[in-house]
């Protein structure tokens, strides 16, 4: 045999099971693959149990009633083949479950054959306003297709909602670029852009692509920011967007294992694993999910501290070593117990806080069936992915896609050297114990900018108080950015940051945003209130800063944002719409 054959083969075994790599590295043992397949049933029980009765939808969480996502619906949609398959439901009942959702889908108010993202499960018909999101939308017609594949006796049904959808609707043939967001009310494409290829709007693309409705050559025009993180390389929206989901949730589906896109996967996915060792972690996965006694991760800025099981599943195929350990550890921190004791055993509950060990007592729709399919693909030899790629519009969109989404199979062998080993850690030198102290009064080595039009009415300027920025908010510059640049500087290990600042208005000054960026452009946030005419010191915990950084180590920007009407976390915002921020200085205190 030829080497590469050794390796097909060879990654075959690790979908199977049951077999090893290295000196006593076993990948999957049968006790793994029968944990696993423990897990995969009692999520299966999940899913199915929290079906709403008018109309068969999966609800958002375990709550009964509310709305819930076009995403949810697909993904559950995309469940009920392989959980026929594997005898968790009988065919039958498989069938009428299906039925019972493309008839309650039929009803409600679409255009162009967009439906809003978030649906009303008790049955109501009517489309809401405001602008869908087809990164949200496209895993509906995902689970579409996944349906006539595994049931062709339904496919007369699935098929009408597959094909009615107009994706060049989304598609500007003069500019070549592509729109976020649709109203389908006033049928208003909105958002005109680049999708990232790193997101789940990646499946957008190869469906305008597959349908005819773009060029192939629009694949290439996605964008490719790549972070370098220490020999490992990934593409954006990785951290920025929440985390492992956004790049690999679609490869649920398309075989990316080993390309391109799989490499960016996979470096993300290792760069998690490196990180919970520098940090002295047990579990890593990092990625979008409830904060446990808190609400949902927004605008992808992620606490260190909160981990999900969701995460490490969707990158079982590349580390199953790696994996396997961490959801044994997650489940030994409580995280399958039922909610009451002697309860109903669904899997994994949403997330952990590492801080405090408190489980969220919440599950998803969305985190359990990314998790199960995960699962799926990993046990069933790529099962999803597989009847996936036999439908019709898929293979059109995979040969219109040719060389683009080929195969190097020497990654699969990087993979399976990686995950046979530990990550090493980075040599670079301890952090100093000193405070860093970023001076405004005395702007040594920091470069200012202010990022706003020139008719907006904002100044901003180091001065003997400190920094000065004036600033006028109204409706054409709702947003104002003042960036402050300085050379690179270590915040592993710091305690808190602390603010020393006043503002001055004629009402409630409100608060200010402030972000810290590495030299890879990824970002932290945090937000401080309640600014007075008097000087303050505001001391800002490191619990209270969200979002992951590709290099801790090399921060060098803080941008400070004063935003009026925010479309995350919308309760932090600037409340005077004129006025004076002033800050003398930003302390950053270590542990």
């Amino acid at each position: 045999m030829k080497k590469n054959d050794f390796l097909i083969c060879g990654l075959i075994m690790i979908f199977s099971c049951g077999i090893t790599f290295g000196k006593n590295n076993a990948i999957c043992t049968k006790q793994d693959e029968l944990y696993l397949r423990k897990i995969l049933q009692q999520t299966w029980a999940y899913l199915d149990a929290h079906l709403a009765k008018e109309t068969g939808f999966p609800t958002d969480s375990q709550k009964a009633g509310g709305t819930t996502n076009t995403t949810n619906i697909g993904l559950y949609l995309a469940a009920i083949g392989p959980a026929e398959k594997l005898g968790f439901i009988t065919r039958k009942d498989a069938l009428q479950r299906i039925d019972r959702i493309i008839t309650s889908l039929e009803k409600i108010e679409s255009r162009n054959g967009f439906l809003h993202n978030w649906i009303d499960v008790s049955g109501k018909t009517e489309m809401p306003d405001g602008v869908l999101a087809v990164s949200d939308f496209n895993k509906l017609v995902t689970g579409l297709i996944l349906v006539r594949q595994f049931f062709p006796e339904i496919a007369h049904k699935a098929s009408p909602l597959i094909e009615r959808v107009k994706w060049g609707r989304l598609y500007d043939t003069a500019s070549g670029k592509t729109y976020w967001g649709y109203n389908a009310k006033s049928d208003t494409p909105v958002g005109l852009g680049n999708f990232w290829l790193a997101s789940d709007c990646r499946l957008v693309a190869f469906y305008m692509i597959a349908s005819g409705a773009a060029p192939a050559e629009l694949w290439d025009r996605l964008t490719r920011n790549k972070i370098h993180a220490d020999g490992l390389t990934f593409y954006e929206p990785g951290y920025r967007f929440g985390g492992l989901f956004m790049a690999a949730m679609d490869a649920i589906f398309l075989n990316e294992l080993a390309t391109e896109m799989g490499s960016s996967i996979a470096d993300l996915a290792w760069h998690q694993i490196r990180e919970s060792k520098h940090r002295g972690l047990k579990v890593w996965g990092w990625s979008n999910c409830n904060i446990p006694g808190n609400g949902y991760t927004e605008g992808g800025f992620l606490p260190w501290w909160v981990v999900t099981p969701h995460a490490s599943a969707l990158v079982i195929e590349y580390y199953p070593r790696h994996v396997i350990a961490n959801l044994r550890n997650l489940d030994a921190m409580g995280l399958r117990k039922p909610l009451t004791a002697g309860g109903k055993h669904y899997g994994f509950r949403d997330s952990v806080d590492l801080r405090t060990g408190k489980v969220d007592d919440r599950y998803l729709a969305l985190d359990q069936a990314m998790l199960f399919l995960s699962l799926t693909n990993f046990l069933e030899q790529a099962m999803v992915r597989k009847y996936f790629a036999n439908d019709p519009l898929v293979k059109n969109g995979i040969k219109l896609l040719g060389s683009r989404l080929e195969q190097d199979n020497n990654l699969l062998e990087k993979w399976a050297k990686r995950d046979a080993s530990e990550p090493k850690l980075l040599s670079i030198k301890k952090p100093s114990r000193k405070n860093i102290v970023l001076n405004m009064k005395h702007p040594i080595g920091l470069t200012l900018n202010t990022n706003v039009p020139k008719s907006s009415k904002t100044n901003s300027e180091f001065t003997s108080e400190g920094l000065v920025i004036d600033f006028v908010l109204d409706e054409q510059h709702s947003e104002i950015n003042t960036d402050i640049t300085f050379p690179p500087i270590d915040l592993r290990n710091f305690d808190s940051i602390q603010v020393d600042c006043c503002g001055q208005s004629k009402g409630d000054f409100g608060g200010i945003r402030l972000y810290l960026y590495d030299d890879q452009g990824q970002s932290q946030y945090t937000y401080i209130d309640g600014i007075k005419p008097e000087l303050r010191e505001f001391n800002i915990p490191e619990s209270s800063v969200f979002g992951m950084l590709a290099k801790p180590y090399a921060v060098n920007k803080l941008t400070i944002k004063l935003w009026a009407t925010p479309w995350y976390y919308t309760q932090q915002y600037t409340k005077a719409k004129s006025g004076r921020l002033i800050i003398e200085r930003i302390t950053f205190r270590r542990k």
